[in-house]
């Protein structure tokens, strides 16, 4: 049971930490950021997502890459920018 344990826990530790070296995704040879925005049309795409037209994105498309302002991180602390 312990082995099994210890297992899984491996497991975890190693999906994460390979999730959060992988931010940017091929798609079609363009490294962008969330590949599921491409065809969504919603104008969500902040700057680095994937698109396929400016309906993607909340400024535009470009090279299939939305441009304009990332996506706050509210997680960092503001007193720090």
């Amino acid at each position: 049971m312990k082995l099994s344990i210890s297992a899984l826990l491996l497991a975890t530790v190693l999906a994460t930490a390979n999730a959060a070296t992988n931010t940017a995704s091929d798609v079609n040879g363009v490294k962008c950021i969330r590949p599921n925005n491409i065809g969504a049309g919603d104008g969500y795409g902040y700057g680095g997502y994937c698109c396929k037209t400016d309906d993607d994105c909340r400024v535009g498309c470009v090279n299939k890459i939305c441009n304009g302002p990332g996506k706050f991180d509210f997680s960092v602390n503001p007193a720090s920018y």
